[in-house]
């Protein structure tokens, strides 16, 4: 296939915010989204910071945002540097990276990958669906989270090809998780919002974390039921929020809520060969430093910065007909330009969740985290 295409798995943040990118640049893309929405309400909130909120500014998508907070200031943490922090419903920016997308034929819903084929000459890759649809395209870009089948069927794809392309002692199964982490939305308690809150008016947000019995690894890491979180939530009732209200007060209130254990890792390897993965999918932070997102978006702006740069060196061509050296050569920028930062922000979101959970620095071996 000559034509320069993206083909990218998943809908979530990471998936529209580099179809975004790859409109501005006129690349042609596909986005195969597995839910049948494509903005679900799964009582998922999202701290926009400073790294983020530069980028999103630069793809004119930060009047949306302020927009949600109907002029009201953000929280004036970052202000030094020329932005505040955003925190609202994960749901919202959704919304917003979709609305502005110009193609909107091109984000395909119900669409579940499960398989990738290479081509035997480089430079292109069939996706088929679990429904029978296939895609051609010139590079895969998995974004389709912890989870992610993409990374699966690129780790099997190179034990296949190139045996020893991945480090065998870090595949999926040997993924940690040390705590887990109930967050939702709730009703606020009262009317009165306060100054310095960066949430939007009469909602809660809540990050409830703790670390578990002993650490769990791959397909041991538990999947969390709503009986498992009504249990957590009843064990910490009168944990104290605020002098007025405990956190059983704000759960009674909640309008979506979900218990999930905080899978943190940066992989070894992001690619092979036609295939990249981003976000969630290559490098994982747990939410104590609300860099999930802003990571990622960081990631999709080297991935679309290193195709441009290669279309710069192509003159006319401009990213017509690549081949695999080409398409190696901006995948391994892309790592190489955002490894260090992502095992960063990684290593701080950990060593801040475990000074507060741990070391028992407030007092409790339970921390929850309030917006309001």
């Amino acid at each position: 296939m000559s034509e320069f295409k993206v083909i990218i798995a998943g809908g979530g943040v990471t998936a529209l915010v580099l179809a975004n990118m790859l409109e501005m640049h006129g690349m042609d893309y596909v986005v195969l989204e597995s839910h049948s929405a494509i903005a679900p309400q799964v009582g998922a909130s999202i701290g926009l910071f400073t790294n983020g909120l530069h980028i999103l500014d630069q793809m004119g998508l930060l009047e949306s945002i302020q927009a949600i907070f109907a002029g009201e200031p953000p929280s004036d943490t970052t202000h030094a540097y020329g932005y505040g922090l955003y925190f609202f419903d994960r749901q919202q920016l959704l919304h917003i990276l979709y609305d502005n997308l110009k193609h909107k034929d091109r984000i395909l819903l119900k669409k579940k990958v499960s398989d990738v084929k290479l081509s035997s000459g480089g430079g292109g890759v069939k996706v088929q669906g679990t429904d029978g649809s296939v895609y051609e395209g010139t590079i895969v870009v998995g974004a389709d989270g912890v989870h992610s089948v993409v990374r699966s069927i690129m780790r099997s794809l190179a034990e296949k090809l190139e045996p020893g392309y991945f480090d065998p002692a870090e595949s999926e199964t040997e993924v940690s998780c040390h705590y887990r982490c109930s967050f939702g939305i709730a009703k606020h308690a009262t009317t009165n919002r306060s100054s310095s809150s960066p949430g939007l008016q009469d909602k809660v947000y809540w990050f409830l974390c703790d670390k578990l019995p002993e650490t769990k690894y791959g397909s041991d890491i538990p999947t969390y039921s709503r009986e498992d979180e009504a249990l957590l939530m009843e064990q910490n009732r009168d944990l104290p929020v605020t002098e007025k209200f405990t956190l059983g007060q704000i759960f009674d209130r909640k309008t979506v809520s979900t218990l999930t254990p905080l899978h943190e890792y940066v992989y070894k390897k992001w690619f092979f060969r036609e295939i990249i993965t981003l976000g969630d999918s290559a490098h994982k932070p747990n939410p104590m430093g609300g860099q999930g997102a802003n990571g990622a978006i960081e990631s999709c702006a080297e991935l679309v910065n290193a195709f441009v740069r290669l279309s710069a060196t192509r003159d006319e061509r401009e990213l017509e007909g690549l081949g695999a050296a080409e398409i190696t050569r901006a995948f391994t920028e892309t790592q190489n330009r955002r490894e260090a930062r992502a095992k960063q922000l990684v290593r701080e979101s950990r060593w801040s969740l475990r000074s507060l959970v741990e070391k028992k620095l407030l007092g409790t071996s339970i921390q929850c985290f309030i917006t309001m």
